[in-house]
């Protein structure tokens, strides 16, 4: 019989190598996640569960489809701030790995890039 099952060091080296390419995508290096505790991580996936619990609720009603076309409308905006919020959590809360920290995904990418002027 032939196992298909993984070994540990296969998933190390495809999460070393999807972290690479995330980093190179970046221009940066540096750690996977942050420095959390426990208590700050699970915290973290509480606030991501109960965002996407309610994206998911707006999404069902407007796919039921609602008697206004501008709730329609607003609850599409509040789903896409919905999801801002929960991959800006994510990527922080793993060091800014994907697209950036918090502020990148709530202001853009061209916020950090803009120089202030004394």
């Amino acid at each position: 019989m032939i196992s298909t099952a993984k070994s540990p060091s296969d998933e190390d080296s495809h999460a070393e190598r999807t972290h690479a390419v995330a980093a190179r995508a970046n221009g940066r290096g540096g750690g996977i996640t942050r420095e959390l505790d426990a208590e700050q991580l699970r915290m973290v996936l509480e606030c991501i569960a109960g965002k996407a619990d309610v994206l998911t609720k707006l999404l069902n009603a407007v796919e039921r489809g609602t008697a206004e076309e501008e709730d329609e409308h607003l609850m599409l905006s509040a789903a896409g701030l919905l999801a801002c919020s929960i991959g800006g959590l994510a990527d922080d809360a793993s060091g800014g790995n994907c697209l950036g920290d918090y502020t990148r995904w709530e202001y853009g990418p061209l916020f950090a890039m803009r120089k202030t002027e004394p």
